[in-house]
């Protein structure tokens, strides 16, 4: 049996958004797709990941910062390139499952873009999430 790698599990479909994407249009998007971490993309490239968290935080300080009203209007004019993580962990579609476990770890959203070369910024082809990997028991490398 061949060693499987993170192309035989990643995901090819995901949801994104742009740096120019607002603060109030990503929490919306997060709402209603229930995902917890939004990948930030520019001309197919990944820049960025942007974690609920990240948009939390962000959108509390902007309301101790500013009456409610008017924080809800910063939340429609900022974007999401103030809250976004740039350069973030990547893996190579060739990588193994094993080290695709091991880079899962050290990674607080529990996602990691997949890109065709080693850095950020390079061309997003699918995601990898904690749960896309086999279970304790089962087997990584064949």
């Amino acid at each position: 049996m061949s060693v499987r790698n993170v192309s035989d599990v990643m995901r090819q479909r995901f949801v994104h958004v742009t740096p120019d994407t607002s603060l109030s249009e990503a929490l919306e998007l997060m709402e209603t797709t229930r995902l917890r971490f939004l990948l930030v993309i520019e001309d197919e490239r990944l820049i960025g990941i942007v974690s609920h968290k990240d948009l939390r935080i962000v959108r509390d300080k902007l309301r101790i910062e500013n009456t409610n009203e008017a924080s809800e209007d910063l939340l429609e004019v900022t974007s999401v390139e103030i809250a976004m993580t740039t350069s973030p962990e990547t893996i190579r579609p060739s990588c193994s499952l094993a080290e695709a476990e091991q880079r899962l770890h050290s990674v607080e959203v529990g996602v990691i873009p997949v890109t065709t070369g080693r850095a950020c910024a390079e061309r997003l082809v699918g995601i990898v999430v904690e749960s896309d990997l086999p279970r304790d028991g089962d087997c990584l490398d064949s």
